[in-house]
């Protein structure tokens, strides 16, 4: 395969990072440096990125996680603040996680050590559905609807958009593709409301199900499969509602 798939399959970096470190002159390849960005490796090829050597999982691994209030998305935080690893199992510990989650926001967050599937489930081009309930005041406004399905300029030349919006009983569903930083709570903010809560129920047609904060499972074959085929997924995959918003 191509050098920078290897990288990215590695989970190192993603391709476009990758391309960046061949170019830079980071890369070696069975000890010798490499700035050819159409190179190809094997698994039998030593490759080595900033000294460190890298290789393909040979078993990939997926688990659902919990993201609970008050921590961080990142393996180390300057400020000392909790992060989700501080969470994970020794076993999970060299897991990437799938998007981010704000400090203030909760609900499933995915993990992998498959670089290329994380590519995959993140960039904005493969318009991955991810599913949110979220508590705000005042209640949603029926005519704000239209507002956020046609796209609502959220600053930085940026454009924040739902996919679908459903207003339930005492909070709106929104399914988001795109998984800019903070977009609902922009796209909220310009609209005059204030988040009072916001919970991940779906990523991909990955459930949160009955995951209790804090709490973690390995993905089941179906669910693996879903996500192996995220390009087809549709509205049938995602989760049912219900009244039971806090699933602490």
């Amino acid at each position: 395969m191509r050098l920078n798939k290897f990288i990215s399959a590695s989970g190192f970096a993603s391709r476009r990072a990758a391309d960046a470190l061949i170019a830079e002159g980071k890369v070696k390849v069975n000890g010798l440096v490499v700035q050819e960005l159409g190179i190809r490796v094997s698994s039998q090829d030593s490759v080595e990125v900033n000294g460190h050597q890298i290789s393909i999982p040979s078993q990939r691994v997926l688990i659902a996680f919990h993201k609970p209030l008050g921590c961080i998305c990142s393996q180390k935080d300057p400020q000392n603040r909790p992060t989700v690893y501080d969470y994970l199992s020794s076993e999970y510990q060299n897991l990437k996680y799938v998007g981010r989650l704000d400090f203030w926001s909760r609900g499933l967050l995915l993990f992998t050590n498959d670089g290329e599937l994380l590519y995959a489930l993140t960039h904005p081009k493969f318009q991955i559905p991810r599913t949110y309930w979220v508590k705000i005041e005042p209640f949603f406004k029926p005519e704000d609807i239209e507002k956020v399905k046609k796209g609502v300029d959220i600053g930085d030349g940026e454009w924040g958009q739902a996919r679908s919006v459903s207003i339930e009983e005492d909070f709106v569903e929104l399914v988001l593709t795109q998984g800019k930083n903070r977009e609902i709570r922009r796209m909220m903010d310009v609209l005059g409301y204030k988040v009072l809560d916001l919970l991940r129920v779906a990523y991909a047609g990955v459930d949160l199900g009955s995951l209790k904060a804090g709490e973690s499972r390995l993905l089941t074959p179906k669910e693996m499969k879903n996500l192996e085929t995220f390009g087809s997924i549709g509205a049938s995959n995602y989760p049912k509602k219900t009244k039971d918003f806090h699933n602490e």
